[in-house]
């Protein structure tokens, strides 16, 4: 990624990042052929039989409402609520986003490093220089004042462009079209919905649904037995966003407008060290009492999510009162494993203490 590199130091440090969390990820992910994919239907575990606590599980449930189920290794171990049942799936929907933009880059449709002028028509130089990399890791500076990879900025509106130039401009058709059809070999067994307005937000999907996609990164890529994507994709979401990259200090033009995703330019006062290819990411201990590698889709500040935590062969999807960045249900999910201790803590305090 050359133009990553020579535009500014931090994206320099990148394959160092790669080389390290690469080696860890490699530690800690669980091996895709001891993972059961689903058919029309999920294998089901009960929880004593995947190794996990039965009542902690329940705590999970009762503490987060809503619906969700819990995949331990590919076997459905806990579930509460109507899984069946359709979900906006709001800001989780943009991993899925970046696993389209991963799987163009494999059919070299575009680069990371591709920029939005090899795609659109005019624009300022700064924008026309905003790459695929940029828009994924919010740090474009679409709409602000900062040039391309100086500033994070939590923004909508840059998601809306890279929607268009993800699948409008270098897949050549729609999201509604590319999304089920990139995704067909998970065999989603309800109908889903897909927005070309808002683009690439996931409409209507059930937790059942979009968990499988949860199970996808698990495997890194693989899904019963065939890859879907490299498995280097997935060395890319550790930590994207440096701890001390300044956040935007206000709003400017925009040389295209393609509306927004659902919110602002500028949503959070918070998020670098964090965020890594539109995923959370604790590597830098965003949820206290949770293994490291753990990642998550999020969806209107904790109401929609899928986490993920290889180490542990875990992924939980469910809507419901998650929080953000709140550690509490993870961490029941992460003690319910046995042989993992977790420090004590209360919902209220992790509230208070991001508050």
């Amino acid at each position: 990624m050359k133009k990553l590199a020579s535009r500014t130091g931090w994206i320099g440090l990148a394959p160092l990042w790669v080389a390290l969390f690469g080696a860890f990820a490699a530690w800690a992910a669980p091996a895709a052929a001891g993972i059961v994919y689903p058919g029309e239907e999920w294998a089901v575990r009960s929880p004593e039989e995947a190794g996990l606590d039965p009542a902690g599980l329940e705590a999970l449930a009762e503490l987060v409402g809503g619906s969700g189920m819990v995949v331990h290794n590919g076997y459905l171990v806990h579930e509460w609520g109507d899984l069946s049942h359709w979900i906006d799936w709001r800001s989780a929907s943009k991993p899925v986003i970046a696993t389209c933009l991963w799987m163009a880059v494999e059919d070299n449709l575009c680069q990371l490093d591709s920029t939005v002028g090899e795609f659109l028509e005019g624009g300022t130089p700064e924008d026309r220089a905003i790459t695929f990399h940029d828009l994924s890791n919010m740090i474009s500076g679409y709409g602000l004042i900062e040039p391309p990879g100086e500033a994070w900025a939590y923004n909508d509106y840059a998601v809306n462009l890279l929607g268009e130039v993800l699948f409008v401009r270098a897949h050549g058709s729609l999201p509604s079209v590319v999304i089920p059809d990139r995704l067909a070999p998970l065999g989603f067994r309800d109908p889903i919905l897909i927005s070309d307005t808002q683009k690439g937000r996931i409409k209507r999907m059930s937790v059942r649904d979009f968990a499988r996609i949860g199970l996808l990164w698990l495997s890194r890529g693989i899904w019963d037995g065939d890859r879907l994507l490299a498995d280097a994709h997935f060395d890319l979401v550790d930590n994207q966003v440096p701890p001390w990259l300044p956040l935007t200090a206000g709003e400017g033009s925009m040389s295209w407008d393609f509306g927004t995703f659902g919110g602002p330019r500028d949503q959070l006062s918070w998020g670098q060290g964090h965020y890594g290819f539109a995923f959370w990411v604790n590597t830098n201990g965003l949820w206290p009492g949770v293994p490291a590698d753990a990642f998550q889709a999020n969806g209107s500040w904790g109401r929609t999510v899928c986490t993920v935590i290889p180490s542990l062969g875990l992924v939980v999807a469910g809507d419901g009162d998650w929080g953000h960045p709140s550690s509490e249900p993870l961490r029941i999910l992460a003690g319910s494993v046995s042989g993992v201790a977790v420090e004590e803590t209360t919902w209220g305090r992790i509230k208070t203490t991001y508050r």
